[in-house]
């Protein structure tokens, strides 16, 4: 088992065996991984359109579904949010394969992203 501290919560957690995940229940392990980090969530803003510029949210949309349908773990990131290093560095740490999208550099996908 690890913990993950936060300035507010401490979360505990047990190993994922990813040999086994389907029978382990990979998902419901993956999202106690993320849960209690809603914080950041609530203060997301959808970006104005003249920060993202014009983008197609039909094919955005796609982009992210497909992402999420493909990767066993999508890590949608921004360099400055500290619970996303946190989220890179513990999958890392257990070997937990993962595909980091880094928003910085899509504002089209970090504005689809916001208005989720």
């Amino acid at each position: 088992a690890f913990q993950l501290t936060f300035p507010q919560k401490s979360l505990f957690f047990t190993p994922l065996q990813l040999g086994a995940a389907k029978e382990n229940n990979f998902d419901a392990d993956l999202s106690s991984l993320i849960s209690g980090l809603e914080a950041p969530a609530k203060r997301l803003k959808i970006p104005s359109p003249a920060l993202t510029g014009k983008y197609d949210k039909e094919i955005v949309g796609a982009e992210v579904q497909n992402l999420i349908k493909t990767e066993a773990v999508v890590v949608f990131s921004s360099s400055t949010c500290p619970f996303c290093d946190t989220v890179k560095e513990t999958l890392k740490s257990k070997k937990v394969p993962y595909k980091v999208i880094e928003l910085d550099e899509r504002p089209d996908m970090r504005a689809e992203m916001a208005s989720l």
